[in-house]
This record gives C-alpha cells, sequence and structure tokens, in this order.
C-alpha cells in the first residue's frame, strides 16, 4: 500500500524512496532542490546517496542548475546574521533556519555539509 502522505517541504521525509508527482507549473523542481538542501544541512543525506531522476535532458539541466543555485543560496542565508521576519522567507528557508531557532554551532555545522 502506496502511503499517500500531503506534501510538506519543511518535513523530513521518510528514509527510502520519495516519489514527488505531479503535473506541469506545480513547483516540483523547487521542491525537490529544497528537500536536497534541506536533508544535505539537516545532515541526514550526503551527495553520494543521491539519486533524482527526470524524464528529459532539459528537465535535467533545469534541475542540476536549480540544485546549485539553491546550495548557493542556502549557505548565504546561513551566513547571514539578520535573515529578516520569518514570514518573509519561503518554507524552505524558514527550515533551513530551523524556524528561527538556529544556534551559532549548527549553522556553522550545515554550511559545511552545503559546502
Amino acid at each position: 500500500m502506496i502511503d499517500a502522505t500531503p506534501f510538506n517541504i519543511a518535513r523530513q521525509p521518510k528514509v527510502g524512496l520519495t516519489v514527488l508527482e505531479a503535473s506541469a507549473g506545480t513547483g516540483k523542481t523547487f521542491s525537490i532542490a529544497g528537500m536536497t538542501v534541506l536533508a544535505l544541512a539537516r545532515g541526514t543525506l550526503v551527495t553520494r546517496d543521491i539519486c533524482v531522476v527526470t524524464f528529459t535532458e532539459m528537465a535535467t539541466s533545469e534541475l542540476s542548475g536549480r540544485l546549485r543555485s539553491r546550495l548557493v543560496t542556502a549557505i548565504d542565508l546561513l551566513q547571514k546574521t539578520d535573515v529578516g521576519a520569518p514570514e518573509e522567507l519561503n518554507d524552505v528557508d524558514r527550515a533551513l533556519l530551523n524556524f528561527g531557532d538556529l544556534g551559532e554551532s549548527e549553522r556553522s555545522e550545515r554550511i559545511g555539509r552545503l559546502a
């Protein structure tokens, strides 16, 4: 039986296979990039364990670029001392910063995991 838990990007996915199925233009690439960055930052995933599959070369190129961009953005955000109000951040950034409750040592560790 398939567990069809409603998607929440801030929640860590279960160990194993995660299938993200949705129509065009619904944010799959954003979600995959965000899930990957969050898992890397939290230390629940290492780069050698990542396998993301798409169906076309164009989609692969877009996803690869988006992942790289999201990694850079995440590191920049973690290095800032003032990131603004939590409601001004997207769900991925709020989760990355642990909803504003991230200590300096954990920030440094997350930056190290993403670098």
